[in-house]
């Protein structure tokens, strides 16, 4: 266990700065796309569809190449391409998984916001004199909240597999890379477990936390 930590906290600093990032622009998104006019919601929802159908692979090759380019561009070499033993890289694993949990995210979002706007209690709210930025902040995010909550926590499994190529393609110190250098039963054991009583947790303090009103008899 004590062998495990160093790698713990690489797959963690990575996962959870990735999914905080992707959730906050996602948020932003989702505002951007609720304001917008039908034709930009258009253009919005075709570039959103055409970007979460591209393989989580490309990502992390177009990263790779990017960096590569400016720096035989400007000679800028910060940007690590790939790890080394007991060296940390954690800007392009955080980047490529943003990238590919946010279009997750996205085509959720832009579902349910069709959704909500057919549902009567926004123009109720409108007609009482609520602002757009109200309506969206105050309104329709709570009642879709616990909903994206539930999304993310039914598809926590792909976030992770994604996290799995991410550290080994990046050669990432981290948990999930060490777990596929040493497929032995017992240390697999062990890491489920250090993986899966955490989220448990974590599931408990958000179900605890998480207004009754918010869940909406879900």
């Amino acid at each position: 266990m004590p062998a495990l930590g160093p790698l713990v906290k690489e797959s963690v600093i990575i996962f959870t700065t990735a999914l905080a990032v992707s959730t906050i622009l996602g948020l932003l998104y989702a505002y951007f796309y609720y304001r917008s006019g039908r034709r930009v919601r258009t253009v919005l929802h075709q570039t959103s569809q055409t970007l979460e159908m591209v393989p989580d692979l490309f990502w992390l090759i177009f990263s790779q190449f990017l960096a590569i380019s400016i720096h035989r561009a400007t000679g800028f070499d910060r940007i690590e391409v790939a790890g080394g033993f007991a060296e940390y890289i954690r800007f392009l694993p955080i980047v490529t998984l943003t990238l590919t949990t946010l279009f997750f995210f996205i085509k959720w979002l832009t579902i349910h916001i069709h959704e909500q706007e057919a549902i009567s209690y926004l123009e109720l709210a409108q007609a009482k004199g609520v602002r757009p930025r109200g309506l969206f902040w105050n309104h329709l995010l709570p009642n879709i909240l616990y909903r994206f909550y539930l999304f993310f926590r039914s598809n926590i499994i792909t976030i992770l597999s994604t996290l799995l190529i991410v550290e080994y393609l990046f050669n990432v110190q981290g948990l999930f890379r060490f777990a596929v250098y040493n497929p032995q039963m017992e240390i697999l054991l062990v890491i489920l477990f250090v993986i899966y009583i955490p989220i448990f947790l974590l599931d408990l303090l958000i179900e605890w936390i998480i207004p009754n009103a918010w869940k909406g008899g879900i």
